[in-house]
């Protein structure tokens, strides 16, 4: 990873949602190093992979995420995200409290 790129994970369920444009954001525990402006490598099994522009990094709870959030995480509704949320994190559960780091990403052009 260069100083102007962000490597960042994602899951087997989240490639579709990034290429198709549903899914613009996410929520993590860590930044990855992300900073508004850098390219991101989204990491799919270390195989797929898309570079994206990072478009803000910023600290939320949980608790004050919207439907729209939901929705640039690629969810239908905040319900459908809080749920896959508990399923990728069975230890930490969803805990309103918790402080997260949104990472808001485009496709460059």
């Amino acid at each position: 990873m260069s100083g102007s790129e962000a490597v960042i994970p994602f899951n087997y369920t989240e490639p579709q949602k990034v290429y198709s444009g549903r899914k613009t954001a996410t929520r993590r525990t860590k930044t990855y190093g992300a900073k508004a402006g850098m390219k991101m490598r989204a990491v799919f099994r270390s195989y797929n992979i898309v570079d994206l522009q990072i478009t803000a990094v910023y600290n939320q709870k949980l608790e004050d995420m919207s439907e729209e959030d939901a929705e640039r995480e690629g969810y239908g509704c905040l319900h459908a995200f809080k749920a896959a949320w508990v399923e990728i994190h069975p230890q930490q559960g969803w805990d309103p409290e918790q402080n997260v780091w949104v990472i808001e990403w485009k496709k460059p052009k």
